[in-house]
C-alpha cells in the first residue's frame, strides 16, 4: 500500500513529460523501479515540495526503517509479525505525513471519504 501511495505521489510531482519521470519509472521494462528506489527519488527529490523537507524527510526516513524490517521477510511463507513489530512500523504516522505531503502538492483522490 505504502508503494503504491509513494508511486501516486511520484506520478503528480513529475508526471510523464517531465524529466524525472524516468528517474521512478523503467520504460525499457514498462515498470516503475523497486520500492527502494523510488523511495531514494522521493529522498533525493524533498527540496521540490513546498516547504516538505521536514516532513519530506521523516516520512522517507520513515519508509527506509519499514524497508529494514520488512525486505528480509517479505516473501516468508512463515513470518509472523508480533506485535512489537507491528507498531515499530508507525504505519498511522507514515500515513499522517503521507497525507500532509499530498497537501502540499495539492495531491487529491488518494484520500477518499
Amino acid at each position: 500500500m505504502l508503494e503504491n501511495l509513494v508511486i501516486n505521489l511520484l506520478e503528480y510531482r513529475y508526471p510523464r513529460n517531465s524529466d524525472k519521470f524516468r528517474s521512478y519509472f523503467d520504460e525499457s521494462k514498462n515498470r516503475y523501479r523497486h520500492f527502494s528506489e523510488l523511495i531514494k527519488v522521493l529522498r533525493d527529490n524533498k527540496d521540490d515540495f513546498n516547504d516538505g523537507y521536514s516532513t519530506v524527510q521523516r516520512f522517507v526516513t520513515k519508509l527506509e526503517n519499514l524497508t529494514k524490517i520488512t525486505n528480509p521477510t517479505a516473501h516468508s511463507l512463515t513470518y509472523n509479525a508480533t506485535e512489537i513489530d507491528v507498531n515499530s512500523l508507525e504505519l498511522q504516522e507514515m500515513l499522517e505525513l503521507f497525507k500532509k505531503i499530498s497537501d502540499m502538492v495539492a495531491l487529491t483522490g488518494i484520500f477518499k471519504n
